[in-house]
C-alpha cells in the first residue's frame, strides 16, 4: 500500500521514542518523510543515523496495527475538522523551521486564511496566569490596539493574561491564533471551550500535539516556543517569576523577535 507524505509525517511524529530532534536528523538525511517510511532500518548502514531506541521504533512502526492507528488518527482529524499542516505553511523563516525542536507537523482548526496575512502581521501577547484586573485590562487594551491596526494576535489560552487577550480579539471581531499546550480535542483548558469555538470562527487553534493529547509539564515550554516562532514580536504583560512568560521571551530572543514588557502597576513599557 502507498502512503502519502502527510500520512508519513503523521506516522513519524507518532512513533514512540522518536522526538523532534530525531525527526529532524532523519529529514536532513532523507528528502521527505515518505522516503524515511520506505527505508529498511534493519540495514546496519542506516542504523548508525540515529540512536538504537529510535531505530527500533522505526522498525516496529511498520506493524500493521500501528499503521491502522495512524490512519484512524488521520480520519479522526478530518471528522473533527482538524487540518494537518506542514510547518512551511506557517510562513516562518527557514532557519527556524530547521531548528531541531520545531515540529514537523501541526494540527489546526479554524480559518487557515489567518496564516496568509504573513509573519509580519502576527504579534504574540502573553503574561502571568495570576493576573489582577489591571493586568487583564492592560492586556485587552494592547490586543485591541494591535488588532485595530490589522495585526493578528497570537497567545495561549490559559487563564489570566492569555485568556484576556483572546477574549479581547474575539470581542473586537479580529482573527487571533491560540497556540495550545495540549491537543485541540483534549478538553484543556476546560473552562475555555466557548472561547475556543469563537476563536476558530475567525482565527485559528494551533497545536503540535495530537488532538486528544493532554497537557503536561513539558508541553508548555513547547507551546511557548511555537508562540514565539510564529510571531514577529512578543509583548509581555506583567510577567511574574514563574517560567512561562520568561521562556516565551527567551525563545523570542533566540529567534530574533523583539520583546516588549508592560507593567500594569507602574504603566512602564520596556
Amino acid at each position: 500500500m502507498s502512503y502519502d507524505e502527510m500520512f508519513c509525517r503523521l506516522w513519524l511524529k507518532q512513533l514512540p521514542r522518536v522526538g523532534n530532534w530525531s525527526q529532524h536528523i532523519l529529514l536532513l538525511r532523507f528528502p521527505d518523510a515518505q522516503t524515511i517510511f520506505q527505508q529498511d532500518f534493519h540495514d546496519p548502514l542506516l542504523q548508525d543515523l540515529v540512536q538504537r531506541p529510535v531505530v527500533e521504533s522505526l522498525i516496529a512502526g511498520h506493524d500493521q496495527d500501528f499503521l491502522d492507528e495512524i490512519e484512524a488518527l488521520r480520519e479522526e482529524c478530518e471528522e473533527d475538522h482538524i487540518r494537518l499542516l506542514r510547518p512551511e505553511e506557517l510562513g516562518v523563516e527557514e532557519r527556524i523551521l530547521k531548528n531541531a525542536h520545531f515540529p514537523i507537523l501541526l494540527y489546526a482548526r479554524g480559518e487557515l486564511s489567518t496564516l496568509s496575512r504573513g509573519l509580519a502581521s502576527r504579534v504574540c501577547i502573553t503574561g502571568t496566569r495570576r493576573s489582577d484586573r489591571d493586568g487583564r485590562e492592560m492586556a485587552a487594551e494592547v490586543a485591541e490596539d494591535l488588532a485595530s491596526n490589522g495585526n493578528v494576535i497570537v497567545s495561549g489560552l490559559d487563564k489570566g493574561i492569555d485568556a484576556a487577550v483572546q477574549q479581547a480579539a474575539v470581542d473586537a471581531g479580529a482573527p487571533s491564533i491560540a497556540v495550545l499546550a495540549s491537543g485541540i480535542e483534549s478538553g484543556y483548558p476546560a473552562d475555555q471551550k466557548m472561547l475556543m469555538a469563537r476563536i476558530a470562527e475567525r482565527g485559528l487553534l494551533l497545536s503540535e500535539f495530537a488532538p486528544r493529547q493532554g497537557a503536561s509539564k513539558w508541553t508548555f515550554p513547547a507551546r511557548n516556543r511555537l508562540m514565539a516562532a510564529i510571531s514577529s514580536a512578543v509583548r509581555l504583560i506583567d510577567p511574574d517569576s514563574t517560567p512561562g512568560s520568561h521562556s516565551t521571551a527567551e525563545f523570542a530572543r533566540q529567534f530574533g523577535r523583539p520583546v516588549t514588557t508592560y507593567s500594569s502597576a507602574t504603566g512602564e513599557v520596556a
